[in-house]
């Protein structure tokens, strides 16, 4: 069995949020669109990462699988810290729902805010519960 233990997921509602953060902007790349934050590029976003059968389609190229999926950089740290728990939550819920749709392929590493660690606590209490 082939298992991918680094594989990255962005969901269209975080990347929405993401563009929504004080001093972000956006600009068409040759990667898709570039995140940038205070003029320096966060994160490069190419539209094909929200299809619903990209990342399927990815590991079936790759010969993978089973992906472990977990939010890619720069995570939930790009927000304000006051706005890091909610952006790990919205993170997670796109992802297990991913994994929700594929569950013999997608394992999911949750997201947290650990600049806070007493909502990271809850975010872990959270997830634990969720199915993937």
């Amino acid at each position: 069995m082939n298992i991918d233990v680094h594989a990255h997921i962005i969901g269209p509602a975080f990347y929405d949020a993401m563009k929504k953060i004080p001093g972000v902007t956006t600009v068409p790349n040759r990667y898709g669109t570039g995140i940038l934050k205070n003029g320096e590029t966060v994160i490069n976003v190419n539209q094909d990462f929200f299809a619903p059968n990209h990342h399927l389609h990815e590991m079936d190229k790759r010969r993978i699988d089973l992906s472990l999926l977990s939010l890619t950089t720069p995570n939930v740290y790009v927000f304000p810290k006051e706005m890091q728990a909610e952006a790990a939550r919205l993170a997670n819920d796109e992802a297990f729902d991913r994994a929700r749709k594929l569950p013999d392929r997608v394992r999911v590493l949750a997201s947290l805010p650990l600049d806070d660690i007493p909502a990271s606590i809850a975010e872990i209490n959270r997830v634990a519960g969720m199915k993937e």
